[in-house]
């Protein structure tokens, strides 16, 4: 779990790229907790829980040429690190992770 643990703190994006709908986003939300961008599928819960532009950003889910321009974009320059930790940390806390864009 240590080893998991160190690999994921060096991750500067967390993407899933669902081509189905998801009841429930978890892995999207633990990156938002780590403070990594995160780029996922508009599919099911992802799309209630990414804000997209504001706390990661939003794909059609199977649009491959979409999450490649999205996982290409500069990381220092990503709006999305810091708004989506302190949303995901906060909706943690409260038990009011999911938000509707």
């Amino acid at each position: 779990r240590a080893a998991l643990e160190r690999e994921l703190d060096a991750a500067w994006i967390q993407v899933v790229p669902s081509l189905w709908e998801e009841p429930f986003g978890l892995a999207a939300i633990e990156g938002m907790m780590r403070g990594t961008a995160v780029v996922a599928s508009r599919a099911g819960g992802l799309s209630e829980i990414v804000r997209h532009a504001e706390t990661g950003l939003l794909v059609p889910p199977g649009d491959i040429e979409a999450l490649a321009a999205c996982i290409a974009l500069n990381p220092a320059v990503n709006p999305c690190n810091e708004t989506g930790r302190s949303t995901g940390l906060s909706g943690v806390a409260t038990g009011t992770i999911v938000t509707v864009a």
